[in-house]
C-alpha cells in the first residue's frame, strides 16, 4: 500500500504543478495580448475643437514667418572679441559740420620673421621658414597653411611672403629678413 499512496501523492503533486503552470501561462499570454492589442479608431484620434480658431490669423502668422530674412550687421559672430562700435553721424563745431568716417582697419600683422624658403623635392611646393619674434620657435609652412588659427599663407615668393587674415579677409605681406645672430 505504501507504493500506492506514494504514487497518489506524486500524481496529486503533478496535477497541482500542471494546474499552476497552466494558470501562469494563461495569465502571461492574456496580459501580453491585452497590452499589445490593436488600437481602435477611438484610441487613435483625439477630437479637437477646430471651430473656435481663426484660420486667417494662423495663415497670416505663417506668411510673416516665411518672409523673415536675416540681415547681417557686419559683425563676425564667430569671433570672441567684442567689436568696436563706430558712431556714424556728424558733429557740429561752430558753423562747421564734421562727418565721422570709420577708420580703416590696420593691415594684418604677422608676429614672425620670414627668414628663408625652400622646396623639398626639387620641384615640390615652396616652404617658408618663419621664426617667432618673441621666442626661438621656427615654423615651416607652405602655401595654404594656417598660422595662429587666423593667418593663411597665400604665396611664398623670393623676397616676400603674402598672407591673409581669415577673420577680416585683409591681406598683408612680410619681407625676407636676415635674422640677427
Amino acid at each position: 500500500m505504501s507504493a500506492r499512496i506514494k504514487q497518489n501523492r506524486e500524481l496529486t503533486l503533478l496535477a497541482t504543478l500542471v494546474a499552476v503552470t497552466t494558470l501562469a501561462w494563461n495569465g502571461y499570454v492574456v496580459h501580453k495580448n491585452a497590452v499589445n492589442r490593436p488600437a481602435t479608431l477611438e484610441d487613435k484620434f483625439v477630437q479637437i475643437d477646430a471651430l473656435g480658431c481663426d484660420f486667417r490669423e494662423i495663415v497670416d502668422d505663417l506668411r510673416a514667418e516665411q518672409s523673415t530674412t536675416y540681415r547681417s550687421t557686419g559683425r563676425n559672430i564667430f569671433l570672441m572679441s567684442a567689436s568696436a562700435r563706430r558712431n556714424s553721424g556728424s558733429t557740429t563745431i561752430g558753423r562747421f559740420q564734421i562727418y565721422d568716417r570709420p577708420q580703416p582697419e590696420p593691415d594684418p600683422a604677422l608676429d614672425m620673421v620670414f627668414f628663408g624658403y625652400g622646396a623639398l623635392p626639387a620641384n615640390g611646393p615652396r616652404q617658408a621658414f618663419l621664426k617667432e619674434k618673441k621666442s626661438d620657435n621656427v615654423h615651416i609652412v607652405s602655401e595654404g597653411s594656417v598660422l595662429e588659427s587666423h593667418i593663411r599663407i597665400l604665396h611664398i615668393g623670393n623676397e616676400k611672403i603674402e598672407f591673409e587674415d581669415i577673420y577680416t579677409g585683409r591681406r598683408g605681406s612680410s619681407v625676407l629678413e636676415v635674422p640677427v645672430t
